[in-house]
């Protein structure tokens, strides 16, 4: 299969190196090596893309499920070169792709920007039907939803006891409450200010703990960077936020719910 590498996050390393796939869906393929804890990414949609991550281009409309391409195939790095044992994908060039936007804008918006960025994430959660809402944040709702509205308010008080509550919460590759703290991060470093987890990231998933480990590092995706950079502007914001909202289940959403929780708390309610 032909291929080409358009983009490499920061942390996708050129080093030589073996390893084996984690898991496969159609947009995405998760990669685990030996002498990395986490996993790296191939994705194919740029509003995918994360500071573990390789954008790639698949001659065709294939997407990953590809014939002989499963959990455990394994493939390698060398000189620069990424390529799959036995398969028809690749090789891909990693010197040649370009990096795209990781870390969060430092500044402060004005009260109206923020309150119609706020309102349209409320809009956009609405349409989605996303369980966790800014304006429904209910600690006693049924389900996941109260949980996750108690762990933000812990939040706003205690970043300790917030991000115990809410590390691993919720189902999936990406909990729900991961989302939320990688949001929440994401607001720290627009004050140029950090926070950690340590050791609670093993209460989640293996993909979910590299995101939060990347977020404790100031790194995020390029579709909250993107969105977050658009603010000041209200079309491209409408544009960003569709981009945002389309990235997992409700992954980019709920990390916009943190993100905002942590710039304006529960005063904006």
């Amino acid at each position: 299969m032909r291929a080409r590498a358009l983009g490499r996050g920061s942390q996708f390393s050129l080093d030589d190196r073996e390893f084996g796939i984690h898991s496969v869906f159609a947009s995405a393929l998760n990669l685990t090596s030996d002498d990395d804890p986490y996993p790296v990414t191939l994705v194919t949609q740029a509003h995918h893309a994360h500071p573990r991550s390789l954008v790639v281009e698949l001659s065709g409309d294939t997407g990953f499920p590809v014939r002989g391409l499963s959990p455990g195939t394994r493939g390698e790095v060398r000189s620069g070169v990424l390529s799959f044992s036995s398969t028809g994908l690749g090789p891909f060039d990693l010197t040649s792709a370009p990096g795209f936007d990781e870390k969060m804008p430092q500044g402060r918006w004005a009260a109206d920007t923020l309150g119609r960025v706020w309102d349209s994430v409320v809009d956009a959660q609405h349409r989605k039907q996303t369980s966790l809402n800014l304006d429904r944040l209910d600690p006693g709702a049924p389900g996941a939803a109260g949980p996750l509205a108690r762990g933000l308010s812990l939040l706003s008080s205690s970043w300790e006891e917030g991000a115990l509550a809410l590390v691993g919460l919720g189902t999936g590759l990406t909990p729900q409450g991961d989302d939320v703290l990688v949001g929440w991060l994401a607001a720290l470093a627009t004050r140029g200010q950090a926070a950690t987890l340590g050791p609670g990231k093993a209460r989640t998933s293996l993909l979910s703990a590299s995101f939060l480990d990347l977020a404790e590092r100031g790194l995020f995706s390029l579709a909250l960077v993107s969105w977050v950079q658009s603010w000041n502007n209200p079309a491209e914001s409408a544009r960003t936020l569709e981009a945002l909202a389309s990235v997992g289940h409700s992954s980019g959403l709920d990390a916009a719910t943190g993100l905002l929780w942590g710039l304006l708390g529960p005063d904006r309610r």
